[in-house]
């Protein structure tokens, strides 16, 4: 079994309990922490006793999305606020997600239940993230939140503003 440093697994009664295990960050998603999901999702796969997954968080997140804190090992040709390479669109940024076989959507289409047992905040990536899981269960101290929409519906209000004000 790998050393996990973001992340818990354990086996129980026939299935494995994965837990975002980074509560001093309200379990933000790093790069490394998606690595050693990938690497428990890949052991689980192999392990005929496990018949399906509980994915939770440690601590009073679910996960408070991505890591934005940790710019350690960021890519110096991402430009904000899009978080996406220098030139690149954001229908290829998708299109890497649609096909990179690394990512969230594995999740979807992985051949155990996976289910998400969220007890807190899930904002942005870690609200993406419970719904990747087959069945969603949430707590009633659970939050789902999703930042970048709403900064995206006040920049397109912002542009619809300025566009009006140009018209008149």
């Amino acid at each position: 079994m790998p050393d996990y440093k973001e992340i818990l697994y354990e086996k129980q009664r026939g299935g494995a309990l994965i837990t975002l295990n980074r509560p001093d960050a309200m379990n933000a998603i790093s790069r490394s922490m998606i690595n050693e999901l990938q690497q428990a999702l890949d052991e689980v796969e192999e392990d005929n006793e496990v018949r399906a997954v509980v994915l939770t968080g440690a601590g009073r997140a679910f996960s408070a999305g991505m890591d934005q804190g940790n710019r350690a090992g960021r890519r110096r040709d991402m430009h904000w606020p899009y978080g996406i390479v220098t030139g690149q669109t954001a229908a290829e940024v998708i299109d890497s997600w649609r096909v990179d076989p690394r990512n969230f959507r594995r999740m979807w289409e992985f051949g155990k239940p996976i289910i998400g047992a969220i007890n807190g905040w899930a904002m942005g990536a870690g609200s993406w993230l419970s719904l990747y899981t087959h069945i969603t269960l949430a707590s009633e101290n659970a939050v789902f939140s999703q930042p970048e929409v709403r900064h995206a519906v006040r920049e397109a209000a912002r542009e619809v503003d300025l566009v009006s004000r140009d018209l008149n």
